[in-house]
């Protein structure tokens, strides 16, 4: 990732690790427009059920598109954004509750959250040493007078406070150690994991 200019102008660089194929997108962000300015796939190795099995094959993979990137755009790729592996994830269900110092003021999308993490910090994992939670979806939101809120309808309302449900996605620590291996053997900072079905959704879904 290669800033052009700190207060308007940046590069992003996404990687999305597959089983078959890896992709690599780079993306120019000016305010609220993003134009994208590269895009390759290749063939995967050393992966295996959406995770890294293979180290050394999966760097090699990697290195080759951001070698190509880097040529084509005359950047230096030294941060990127990279999906979490998908398969052996287990879903559960997690719920919180968001006390409001002023009941008077909108609920934020800030509150929202503070309440998802929240929730993510109070689920307890079976195996905290072998697992790490992947992400979370908000399922429903409820005050004390309504039930059944999307995050869109809760969003702006007023209440002392409100509750939520979310579903909570874990995986497994090692392939997320794997996958920070890989990138800092090339000597490129994974700046934000990302959950790919989350990430789709919200690409390609609207609120309706």
């Amino acid at each position: 990732m290669n800033t052009l200019n700190e207060d308007t102008e940046r590069y992003l660089a996404v990687i999305d690790l597959g089983t078959s194929k890896t992709a690599l997108a780079v993306a120019k962000v000016l305010g609220d427009n993003i134009q994208i300015l590269f895009y390759r796939t290749a063939p995967s190795a050393g992966m295996r059920n959406s995770a890294v099995l293979n180290i050394a094959k999966v760097e090699k993979v990697v290195r080759g598109l951001v070698s190509d990137a880097e040529n084509e755009l005359k950047i230096k790729i030294l941060q990127v954004a990279v999906g979490l592996p998908r398969c052996d994830v287990q879903q559960r269900m997690a719920s919180g509750e968001f006390p409001r110092a002023d009941a008077d003021e909108c609920i934020t999308e800030d509150e929202i959250r503070m309440l998802k993490e929240m929730a993510m910090d109070d689920s307890k994992l079976d195996r905290p040493e072998n697992e790490m939670i992947y992400g979370a979806v908000a399922q429903s939101f409820a005050t004390p007078e309504y039930i059944q809120l999307s995050e869109n309808d809760i969003v702006g309302m007023v209440s002392p406070s409100f509750t939520g449900n979310f579903k909570i996605f874990i995986g497994k620590r090692s392939s997320v150690n794997s996958l920070y291996k890989v990138f800092s053997d090339l000597g490129i900072a994974i700046v934000r994991t990302y959950f790919s079905p989350i990430a789709t959704a919200r690409a390609v879904l609207t609120d309706e």
